[in-house]
C-alpha cells in the first residue's frame, strides 16, 4: 500500500527502509524511532521558514 502510495515499487521501499536501518542503527520497526526519524526530518527543514 505505502508503495502505491509513493509510486514506487514495493522492493525500492524496502531497500530504502534497510539503508536508513543500516546507517542509523535504528530499528524501524519501533515506533519510537520512527518518530525520531520524522521530527530530525522536519526539524532540519525549519531553517528554511525563517529566512
Amino acid at each position: 500500500m505505502t508503495a502505491r502510495k509513493l509510486f514506487t515499487h514495493r522492493n525500492t521501499i524496502a531497500h530504502r527502509m534497510n539503508r536508513i536501518t543500516k546507517i542509523t542503527g535504528m530499528d524501524l520497526n519501533d515506533g519510537n524511532n520512527r518518530f525520531k526519524l520524522f521530527l530530525t526530518y522536519k526539524i532540519r527543514d525549519l531553517p528554511m521558514y525563517f529566512d
